[in-house]
């Protein structure tokens, strides 16, 4: 059937953005067809209204460049699985692009049609849930969630978390699944090592810890796999980093907290001091005005006493208000003698309070020196270990120095003890190695002289 190549679509998994035609196939190609003619093997299908190429991309592109308007086409009727399948197909038989290359088109055009509900895979019930991965992601449901929670914020706004419950269980697959749909697979259904490789370099890419320039400069199946386990190490240690980093402000946050918390505990505790003594201030001085209003009513007796002794004019009269007259005097000097006794109480508690206080303070300088010195000590032990293991290296300089000279002494001794003509080359051999190790010796003398002058200081 002749249509138009203008009318024709590309194969709606073949993603020509990302895996654009190959300039060099297109040049063969249009010299084939220029030469030869098109050949008519080329199969599409109608779908919507559209006919669809099912694959031959490179062999209709070469056409369009051959200036051919029109062509014959064998037109079928075909799912999205036997477009994906044909596609898969052509791939394999494309020798001019890299092999993982071609499998990742096709990988990526099944979890297009999984989104989309166009394409299904085998998926059984009895495959553990952590192995799931939920498309359009290519994360796998388990590795999403052994990831701190920061990355899974990420991956979340990228629209990556995993399906909860089977609420789209259409959109759920696994490695081996895609490995079952393309044919990859080794005993027991499980994908062979390229589609895992694949896949893995997909979900790197997903999580931002792979590029795609870095897939497509590699050269070998190898070099793939190389730089897919060092982009997984790497976003393993960033992720512990970011645990541990989490862990150490945790720490900082709760000893600052505690720290807070010791602060208020104490100053509620001089607070609550404060608080007592204001209210003993008080009671103290009601009592001295009651007191102030007992001497006031003394005083008062006093002098009606006084009036009653002038009144009196009678010797008995006289002798009552005398009493009168003793007894309020008495019951002044009580008060006076309570009142000065408050007095005094009052004074004393200000100065235990003064006391009190004093102390505390005091216990706050000492427990402040006390860190202070236990900061110094480890200051201190930290030094004179760095000095240790300085003298030590210094030492073991100086021994290999000595037995450099040593070794040195004993050759040239059997140098001497030799009778023939070649002893006197070997003579000087002993004699130059003899100097190099007297030099190492005296340059490992005067550093440890050095450094034990700087430790002496």
């Amino acid at each position: 059937m002749k249509i138009a190549l203008k009318d024709i679509k590309p194969n709606p998994y073949r993603n020509l953005t990302l895996y654009p035609l190959l300039t060099p196939t297109l040049d063969q190609l249009v010299a084939s067809i220029e030469k030869s003619g098109f050949w008519d093997n080329v199969v599409v299908r109608k779908a919507k209204g559209e006919y669809e190429l099912a694959y031959g991309h490179h062999r209709l592109e070469a056409a369009k460049q051959a200036g051919l308007k029109e062509a014959d086409f064998i037109v079928k009727s075909l799912s999205d699985d036997d477009m994906l399948t044909m596609m898969y197909l052509e791939n394999q038989d494309d020798t001019d692009r890299k092999p993982w290359l071609s499998l990742m088109e096709s990988v990526e055009g099944i979890m297009k049609g999984l989104t989309e509900g166009t394409v299904h895979v085998e998926l059984t019930e009895k495959v553990n849930d952590q192995y799931k991965r939920t498309a359009p992601s290519f994360i796998s449901n388990g590795t999403f969630d052994s990831y701190p929670y920061k990355t899974k914020e990420l991956l979340e706004k990228k629209g990556c978390s995993p399906v909860q419950g089977e609420d789209t269980p259409t959109t759920l697959y696994t490695v081996n699944s895609i490995g079952l749909r393309l044919n990859e697979t080794k005993t027991r259904g499980e994908a062979n090592q390229a589609v895992k490789n694949v896949v893995a370099a997909r979900e790197l890419m997903e999580l931002g810890k792979l590029t795609r320039e870095k897939v497509e400069a590699c050269e070998t199946w190898n070099q793939l796999e190389d730089i897919c386990g060092a982009a997984w190490a790497k976003l393993k240690n960033d992720e512990r980093r970011v645990v541990e980093e989490e862990k150490e402000a945790k720490a900082r946050e709760d000893a600052e907290e505690k720290r807070k918390r010791a602060f208020e505990q104490e100053r509620e505790r001089k607070r609550k001091a404060d608080e007592k003594a204001a209210e003993e201030n008080a009671e103290s001085e009601a009592r001295l005005a009651d007191l102030q209003k007992e001497q006031e009513e003394a005083a008062e007796e006093i002098r009606l006493a006084q009036e009653e002794k002038r009144a009196a004019e009678d010797k008995a009269a006289k002798e009552k208000a005398q009493k009168d007259i003793e007894e309020a005097k008495r019951r002044r000097l009580e008060a006076q003698e309570a009142a000065e006794e408050e007095e005094r109480q009052k004074k004393e508690r200000e100065k235990s309070e003064k006391a009190r206080r004093k102390e505390w303070n005091a216990e706050y300088e000492a427990k402040k020196k006390l860190r202070e010195v236990k900061e110094k000590e480890a200051k201190r032990k930290k030094e004179e270990k760095e000095q240790k293991r300085k003298k030590q290296q210094l030492e073991s300089h100086n021994r290999k120095g000595v037995a450099n000279i040593q070794r040195a002494v004993r050759l040239l001794q059997a140098a001497y003890d030799m009778s023939d003509p070649f002893s006197l080359l070997i003579q000087k051999a002993m004699c130059v190695e003899f100097e190099r190790a007297q030099r190492i010796a005296s340059k490992g003398v005067s550093k440890f002289n050095s450094a034990k002058t700087r430790g002496e200081k």
